[in-house]
This record gives structure tokens, sequence and C-alpha cells, in this order.
């Protein structure tokens, strides 16, 4: 049923529509329920694609990477999983940084007057 709702999807509204992407999400998760690890990996992979391209480095996406980790962990692909795991963690860690930076307030110099 799912995988007919996902096909639906693809072929009316496009692949990288987000009602299409949420049909792999929910698909991806009954495959997992259901311990069919190959077919999560699969959907997994085609969601962050998509939401790598569609949204860059968004909260989204470290979803998806942790999503795909767990899946690929599962499948005994660890050295993958950690390297994805990684990437992630240190997205979220720049994403972190980056306000603080902009947040400091730069300190000007004031010009010294010569008598």
């Amino acid at each position: 049923m799912q995988e007919a709702v996902l096909d639906a999807s693809c072929r009316v509204q496009g692949e990288e529509h987000r009602a299409s992407v949420k049909a792999m999400q929910n698909l991806a998760r009954t495959c997992w329920n259901m311990s069919d690890y190959e077919t999560t990996e699969a959907l997994e992979r085609r969601i962050l694609t998509i939401k790598q391209r569609l949204l860059g480095n968004d909260d989204e996406v470290l979803e998806a990477m942790n999503d795909l980790a767990t899946t690929l962990a599962q499948l005994n692909m660890t050295e993958e999983a950690s390297a994805l795991k990684k990437e992630a963690r240190a997205i979220r860690r720049r994403r972190l940084d980056r306000p603080l930076r902009k947040a400091r307030p730069q300190i000007k110099a004031k010009p010294v007057r010569l008598h």
C-alpha cells in the first residue's frame, strides 16, 4: 500500500516534492519495522540525496544522515555508519558555532591623538 502511495506521489508530484519524500520516509520506517534493512537503506539513501540537494545542511538533512547511519550499522556497515555520524556531528558543530562568531562584538581600536 505504501509503495503504491510513493509511486503515485512520485509520478504526479515528482520525487523531490515534500509529499513524495514523506511517503519515502514512511515506507522506510515500515521496512525498518519489518527488518527489511536493505530496502530501508536504499530508501534512506534516496531521501538523503534529495534533502541534501534541496536543503543543504538543514536539520532535516542531519536527521536523514543519522537515520541512514543507524540502518548502515544494523547492516554491519560500521565504517560507513561511523563516517556518516561523524560528518553529521561536524556539520552540527559548525552550524552551532557560526552564530556565536557573528554575535561577538567587533572591537575596534580608537584612534590615538598625538598632541
